[in-house]
């Protein structure tokens, strides 16, 4: 190695010295290095003698001697001991709600009140209320506008517009061809679906066969309206009973004529008189009623009623139609009608008295579905025509009442059964 000459300045009084030479040595060795990264160091990291800390746990390997690096030992020493407490923080600052503005009286002052705390403060507020401002009237005189309050709101009023068209005039616009009559028609939409049958009534056969008994013999009868004036003098009746009857003056007179209770007065109620009649009168016997031989002045209870219609009409069955495309029931033959369907069929009647009522038992076959087309003239309760049963072997039974000729009135009885 060579000498070097160095020079200096002497700052104390600006000389130039000439500074002893100094000699170059030989290069030292290489130092050592502390290393860093994530994980633990590969044996390619370093050199034999430099340390190297892994930052993801903070662990220092090293030094690394013989290419390898040991063990890892931690940085973090063990926790220490707990500090003394801190000195109190300031206090924070409060919460602010406000619960509630109102208006006061005009001219009033604004009025704040906390009904909270310090820290929770809640306000109710109060404002005044403004002055009452113009009305429009007031704005248009403001404005320039010279009329009375009348005049200005005349003024507001438009003319009246022109007439508009009417439905059936827009209607033409839009391309409608046909007259007011044909477009009112085109409003009207389809009817609706029929809906469902209502339930059966309570009727029952026994009924049926009562009020068939009561047809028979109301069926043949007619009645004459007539009427004609007698004098009570033209009367024949040879005990007088029923002139003195027309002729008596007054109620109490007529009761004392038809001996309706003993010592009857002029003020007795109908109840009472009544109640006095049925004392004095018995009841016919049944023997009677159902022989039909009662010829005195009896009373007939309802039940009595009954049982001489029972007794005295005729008893028959059912009388069972032959089935075919047109099955048509015949009044001449009984007013009991039962077919059994084997196919969709359309059903008439013949010789049907005006008053009659009838009835028909529809009865599916074994194989059920069959429908049918009913005679014209028939008017069903809602004006809804019953669905049939279409079970096989189930049978729905009917009643009809023949109001006027060709004019019947429909009834459900029963269904599937």
């Amino acid at each position: 190695m060579g000498a070097v000459a160095t020079h200096m300045i002497d700052l104390s009084d600006g000389s130039l010295k000439t500074v002893p030479e100094l000699q170059v040595g030989n290069p030292g060795a290489d130092g050592k290095s502390v290393l860093n990264g994530s994980g633990v160091p590969g044996a390619g990291t370093g050199t034999d003698g430099d340390f190297y800390i892994d930052t993801d746990t903070n662990d220092i390997y090293g030094p690394k001697s013989g290419g390898a690096w040991g063990s890892a030992t931690s940085l973090i020493g063990p926790t220490g001991a707990t500090g003394a407490d801190g000195a109190d923080g300031a206090d924070g600052a409060a919460t602010w709600t406000i619960s509630s503005v109102t208006t006061g009286a005009a001219g009033s002052s604004v009025i704040i009140t906390n009904v909270g705390t310090s820290s929770n403060v809640d306000l109710e507020i109060t404002i005044p209320r403004g002055s009452d401002g113009n009305s429009a009237y007031e704005l248009a005189v403001a404005q320039g506008y010279g009329g009375s309050l009348t005049d200005w709101l005349t003024s507001l009023q438009g003319t009246d517009g022109n007439d508009g068209d009417s439905a059936y005039d827009v209607a033409v616009g839009q391309g409608f061809v046909g007259t007011v009559t044909a477009w009112l028609d085109s409003l009207v939409g389809a009817t609706g679906p029929t809906g469902p049958t209502g339930p059966a009534g309570d009727m029952t056969s026994s009924d049926i066969d009562t009020l068939a008994k009561l047809n028979a013999i109301v069926t043949d009868a007619t009645i004459v309206d007539q009427s004609h004036t007698h004098a009570a003098t033209a009367i024949s009746d040879s005990t007088a009973a029923g002139r003195t009857l027309l002729t008596a003056a007054d109620a109490a007179a007529q009761r004392t004529a038809l001996n309706v209770e003993d010592g009857a007065t002029a003020d007795q109620t109908d109840a009472e008189i009544e109640t006095a009649y049925n004392t004095q009168v018995a009841i016919v016997s049944q023997a009677e009623a159902e022989a039909g031989t009662s010829t005195v002045a009896e009373r007939w209870t309802p039940e009595r009623v009954k049982q001489a219609v029972v007794a005295l009409t005729p008893i028959s069955g059912l009388n069972v139609e032959t089935d075919g495309a047109t099955v048509t029931f015949d009044m001449d033959d009984d007013l009991k009608h039962e077919v059994e369907i084997e196919g969709n069929r359309t059903l008439a009647v013949a010789n049907v008295p005006n008053g009659a009522v009838f009835m028909v038992r529809l009865i599916q076959d074994e194989i059920g579905g069959r429908t049918v087309t009913w005679w014209s003239g028939i008017t069903w309760p809602n004006g809804v025509e019953p669905t049939l049963t279409t079970t096989a072997d189930k049978a729905d039974t009917f009643v009809f009442l023949c109001r006027s000729a060709g004019v019947y009135d429909g009834y459900v009885v029963a269904q599937n059964i």
